[in-house]
């Protein structure tokens, strides 16, 4: 009996992964990652330059692209903070900003990936340890641009590697870093 049990389970695994879909996968994600409440991205650029973007719910930002330079938005509230100097930006400008943060889809890992393009490019290459930590690995195509991600146990994307993104008429290769989520991430409106 416990043999036919166990063929049975295991006859089971088998039939679902071969039924498992790679875009299913990373829908899923994406799913996840529109569902936190917060979370931080290190996006790791060319020339060892970082840009730190931090996000919590329901309409606050933080862009952090240098050490001396951070752009806060709070609601329609902008503000510009330059060597420790806040500035807050005209309402007009604050509109604009916010509507175009209104939805999180610029910081989602796969960023401009329509359904017909993941489902025909994406790939599941498997588990690997990241950080010490087992994410499962996929590679895809999103305009164009070869994209791995890495996806931990939660569903929520811990590394995304786009290589090949045209920045300012070359190629260059991009590390987003990803953590922080559903975690306390006060973002305030800086001090004059």
């Amino acid at each position: 009996m416990k043999k036919v049990c166990v063929a049975l389970v295991a006859g089971l695994l088998l039939s679902t992964a071969a039924f498992a879909s790679p875009y299913a996968d990373l829908a899923r994600m994406r799913a996840a990652f529109f569902k936190a409440t917060s979370w931080q991205i290190e996006e790791h650029l060319a020339g060892g330059r970082t840009l730190v973007v931090d996000y919590s719910a329901p309409d606050r930002w933080r862009f952090v692209p240098s050490r001396k330079l951070q752009e806060v938005i709070i609601g329609k509230d902008v503000y510009m903070v330059t060597d420790g100097h806040a500035v807050k930006l005209p309402a007009r400008y604050g509109a604009m900003i916010s509507q175009r943060m209104a939805s999180r889809s610029k910081s989602d890992p796969l960023a401009g990936a329509s359904k017909a393009d993941l489902e025909k490019t994406a790939r599941d290459l498997g588990m690997r340890t990241l950080h010490g930590r087992s994410v499962h690995v996929y590679s895809c195509v999103v305009r164009g641009v070869t994209e791995t991600v890495y996806i931990g146990a939660d569903r929520l994307p811990v590394r995304a590697v786009m290589n090949g993104v045209m920045i300012k008429g070359r190629r260059v290769n991009i590390v987003a870093d990803f953590s922080r989520f559903n975690q306390p991430i006060p973002i305030n409106p800086p001090a004059s």
